[in-house]
């Protein structure tokens, strides 16, 4: 069995993935800034990703998957420097923090 850690778990796209692999008899951890109705094996409500405060997890994680993102459907001339400095935060930044958090918990698979 291996484990799998996801941000962003209240995401359509992360419960069907988690659904797949619970459905082939994997752990699935979700991490989320809402309530997620899925039944995630472990579930953790966080306030933000760019903080770096996230759960402290004492397992051994297969993978890392970062779901959350954000888009900004203007025209690029029309997008707000603080716009874009919001969407960079989650998307990147978010995604850094996520991982450099949890990276020490990952182990290397044999097949």
């Amino acid at each position: 069995m291996n484990t799998y850690l996801f941000a962003g778990a209240s995401s359509a796209i992360a419960q069907k993935t988690a659904e797949l692999l619970q459905k082939k008899g994997h752990h699935v951890i979700g991490l989320s800034r809402k309530p997620s109705s899925f039944a995630y094996d472990e579930f953790y409500q966080v306030d933000n990703y760019t903080s770096g405060l996230f759960p402290s997890i004492d397992k051994a994680l297969t993978g890392l998957v970062y779901f959350p993102g954000t888009i900004n459907l203007k025209p690029f001339n029309r997008i707000k420097p603080e716009e874009f400095m919001d969407d960079f935060s989650i998307n990147a930044l978010g995604a850094v923090a996520f991982t450099q958090c949890y990276l020490s918990n990952l182990t290397k698979v044999s097949n």
